[in-house]
């Protein structure tokens, strides 16, 4: 949704994740910017292999030379040659399991002057997500690789300079999407009116985090609430209080 919100803006061209907003476009669906979507797949593929922890060390640097160049072809197509900005979107877990994260480090190290957004939520939900949609073998296993994920970009967060991340909690941007709109188009550099006008019509309410509560059973929903405890969360403190 916050892809989507972000396309929106004339400058900006999302071109990883579920929504990719330049797929929208009727000359693309036609087949008419090959190069584009050339250069699309091969961001998927290399962000794939990049991350995948089972790839070697020389999987990885292929992958991420494979990733730089296609920035650079994407920057330069026709298509794409007026755009500002490009959004790579992923998830943490995306695909199965614990097998693919995603590494800040390696955001920051191969895209000079990137901004990163990071989108978190309440690990309760979280874990219930990864398991309906089937990343996760079992509520335990996801809960498992939720809170791994959340300690590992826990202690990324914090090895990046200031100015260079801005963290959005789940909650907050349903409870108030306007001000996180406005709050995210100024640390990117956007036309906050712009990326706003793009919630008329959009329904932002959290009603996906509540999922766990109604769609599990009690033995599942007793099992989120002992294991994300006050000591799990209290891990994740550096987290929730990084700079917004």
């Amino acid at each position: 949704m916050m892809a989507e919100f972000l396309g929106a803006s004339s400058k900006v061209e999302v071109v990883l994740g579920n929504y990719v907003s330049v797929t929208d476009r009727k000359d693309f669906a036609a087949g008419e910017m090959p190069e584009t979507a050339r250069q699309m797949k091969e961001l998927h593929e290399a962000t794939s292999v990049m991350w995948d922890r089972l790839a070697d060390v020389a999987e990885t640097r292929a992958a991420a030379v494979r990733l730089t160049e296609a920035l650079t072809v994407l920057s330069t197509t026709e298509e794409l040659s007026g755009t500002e900005y490009l959004v790579l979107k992923r998830s943490a877990p995306f695909f199965r399991g614990d097998r693919y994260r995603p590494d800040l480090l390696d955001v920051v190290d191969l895209m000079p002057g990137v901004k990163v957004l990071v989108m978190v939520r309440d690990p309760r939900a979280s874990t219930f997500s990864a398991l309906r949609r089937g990343f996760v073998e079992n509520l335990r296993h996801g809960a498992i690789v939720c809170e791994e994920q959340l300690l590992l970009l826990s202690a990324r967060i914090q090895s990046l300079d200031e100015g260079v991340v801005c963290l959005v909690a789940y909650e907050e941007f349903c409870r108030n999407p306007s001000t996180t709109l406005e709050r995210v188009s100024s640390f990117v550099g956007l036309d906050t009116l712009e990326v706003g006008a793009a919630l008329e019509g959009m329904d932002v309410r959290p009603a996906q985090n509540e999922l766990w509560q109604t769609e599990l059973d009690a033995t599942g929903q007793m099992f989120l609430t002992d294991y994300f405890d006050n000591r799990r969360m209290a891990q994740l403190e550096v987290l929730r209080s990084a700079p917004h």
